[in-house]
């Protein structure tokens, strides 16, 4: 029976403090973007790129981080890891004392933040580790997801306290960076509970390893692994969408007359609802080992918040929808964290855990770079507003739908503990040696194994694994996933159809298509009772112009209103004949029900000259500008 050390707690408690602390300074200004940006006096895409640069400074960070975590230890990663961190913060509170204005304070700004990115992977990258060093068999998940869970607490604090510190008052910016240093440094010493490894292995993977892989070795080993890049792709097009969404939160909500403590409040119940579905999942998972079904579930119900959430955010009184989609974008995405790394080292075994844990989380920064340039690429140059950029988050959670399906990779770690057996890796083509000694186990029933393996080298940078029975009395191979009944898709009901419609030829698949978008769009209107109307919105030199599509509505039953610099149209579209004596439909197919857009309007339109007609099925809204001396400075002499 393997032995737990108790300090297994405490490691992993240092470990989530690091990771918390990298998550804090990273979605500081997260919920605050418009205050931040006029504190240090430029754009909220400069702001965005405070966060930005964490995961473009975190990838070349992240290959020595690799090579630390696994060949030096976890305690000197971690300590680098953490009081780099520190570092960061420091500078960044410590800049309000500089001088030179918000010039300098931008500057040092960015300076703390990169210190603070390039220490961030020698933490970030270690949970799998300390997983794989410290933690049993029937702990590991478990104990993954307690620390990867670290970040979005670390995020939820950020987005809770910042609204609360800031007060939409950018004098209180620096008071916001000295809590976060304060906090960063006190969370900090946590770090000194790290220790490289415990006394006694706790785990038969663990106590059979006795040397590690070459670093490079293990890379090349990674690279000629397709069922690891169909993981690389699903987990970083997750964490992609996932961070450009605490990122750019605020930016998405504020336009559409939500405000910053809004936008806190909804990434909070992401992060609320995230973290109690993952923290039940973790130990059923532990127990079923049913980790490639659940990965194909996940995604779904990551992309269903998307979609409500883009649906519902541009109509404030669909809140409570909003909240809902804010929820299911928490329980599919934050989910996918912890199973992807753990299945990223089943895939890979006997690779290092680091190493595979850190080209996973490359990825997720690699892309989650890709998702906030493409986003603040499809800005609205008239408000601001990020609309087409959550159409880009909802095409990305799309395609993890699309991938999580082709991954079928055995769990050759799970099956080693199972068997008592480890694996053993003899060499490429290219002369490389990289053996491993290991020690022989005992089967449940008794008999000797004789751990021996063979990996044969198919090209420099192709390894392909064969297990041999050596022993007639050996156990036969358990598959970890025939331990769970209740995830098996192909006996649910609910995806029954996907072999089928995926052999289908192109013009059928088309035709699918199209159908579903008519019925999906059909459901969500006889859902919510609603349905969305299109808007064009134009400038002319005196006026802005906006077009709305009304067709069939009456003009008392248009409602248009201005509070707060939002425009507001709401109306309602009722069938007539459906209500006539005598009258059976027999097909309905034209929307009908209750609609409702908000539009943030420019802060220099006159909301006392508004102009409106509705003629042939068409709103019409002219709103005039200011005249350029309303708004002129004045002067005021001593």
């Amino acid at each position: 029976m393997p032995t737990l050390s108790p300090l297994r707690f405490a490691v992993a408690a240092g470990v989530f403090f690091a990771n918390f602390n990298n998550a804090l300074l990273w979605a500081t200004y997260a919920a605050v973007t418009p205050t931040t940006a006029e504190y240090y006096a430029c754009s909220e895409y400069i702001i965005n790129l405070v966060a930005l640069v964490f995961q473009i400074v975190f990838i070349p960070a992240a290959i020595p981080s690799m090579y630390a975590i696994d060949h030096l230890g976890l305690r000197p990663s971690v300590l680098v890891g953490t009081w780099g961190v520190t570092l960061g913060a420091a500078i960044r509170w410590l800049a309000v004392y500089a001088g030179g204005g918000p010039t300098v304070q931008l500057a040092l700004l960015f300076t703390g933040q990169i210190i603070a990115a390039i220490a961030t992977p020698f933490a970030f990258n270690a949970p799998t580790k300390v997983c794989a060093l410290w933690f049993g068999e029937r702990e590991r998940l478990t104990a993954n997801t307690i620390m990867s869970l670290s970040v979005y607490a670390g995020t939820s604090t950020a987005l809770a306290l910042a609204p609360f510190i800031v007060s939409q008052d950018a004098n209180n910016i620096s008071k916001l960076n000295f809590v976060t240093f304060a906090i960063v440094f006190v969370t900090g010493f946590s770090s000194l509970l790290v220790f490289n490894k415990p006394e006694f292995a706790p785990s038969k993977s663990a106590a059979e390893v006795k040397h590690a892989i070459p670093f490079k070795l293990g890379l090349y080993s990674i690279a000629a692994n397709p069922q690891f890049l169909l993981i690389f792709l699903s987990y970083g097009l997750t964490i992609g969408a996932l961070d450009s969404y605490f990122t750019l939160i605020s930016d998405y909500v504020t336009p559409y007359g939500y405000t910053e403590a809004d936008a806190g409040g909804l990434g909070n119940i992401t992060i609320l609802f995230g973290t109690v579905s993952s923290l039940i999942l973790g130990p059923i998972l532990d127990r079923t080992k049913a980790h490639r079904r659940v990965l194909k579930v996940l995604p779904i119900i990551s992309l269903l918040g998307s979609i409500g959430f883009y649906l519902s955010v541009p109509f404030l009184d669909r809140r409570p929808l909003l909240y809902v989609s804010a929820a299911l974008i928490g329980m599919g995405a934050f989910c996918i964290t912890p199973i992807a790394l753990e299945l990223g080292v089943e895939c890979t075994y006997p690779v290092a855990e680091g190493t595979s844990a850190g080209l996973l989380q490359s990825a997720g920064q690699a892309f989650a770079v890709l998702a906030l340039l493409v986003s603040n690429a499809l800005r609205g140059k008239l408000d601001g507003s990020l609309g087409s950029a959550m159409v880009w988050r909802i095409g990305m959670c799309a395609a993890v739908v699309l991938v999580v399906p082709f991954y079928n990779a055995k769990s050759l770690r799970m099956e080693s503990e199972i068997q008592g057996s480890t694996v053993m890796v003899t060499g490429l083509e290219t002369g490389v040696q990289g053996s491993l000694e290991v020690s022989s186990a005992v089967s449940s029933a008794g008999t000797r194994l004789d751990p021996r393996t063979e990996c044969v080298g198919r090209g420099s940078h192709d390894t392909v694994m064969k297990f041999r029975k050596l022993s007639k009395n050996n156990p036969p191979t358990i598959q970890p996933d025939q331990m769970d009944l209740f995830f098996n898709l192909k006996r649910n009901p609910l995806f029954g159809d996907f072999d089928r419609i995926n052999n289908n030829s192109k013009d059928e698949i088309e035709n699918i298509s199209e159908a579903s978008a008519h019925n999906f769009n059909q459901f969500f209107s006889q859902f919510l009772g609603t349905y969305p109307t299109q808007f064009d919105v134009l400038e002319t030199p005196k006026s802005y112009v906006v077009h709305a599509d009304l067709p069939g509505i009456k003009k008392e039953h248009v409602d248009i209103s201005v509070r707060e610099g939002v425009l507001t149209v709401c109306g309602e579209r009722a069938s007539e004949d459906a209500k006539q004596i005598n009258i059976t439909p027999l097909m309905l197919e034209r929307v009908q029900g209750r609609f409702c857009r908000s539009l943030r309007l420019p802060s220099n339109v006159d909301v006392e000259d508004v102009k409106a007609s509705l003629e042939l099925g068409v709103l019409s809204l002219t709103i005039a500008k200011k005249k350029a001396d309303e708004d002129a400075v004045k002067k005021i002499l001593l």
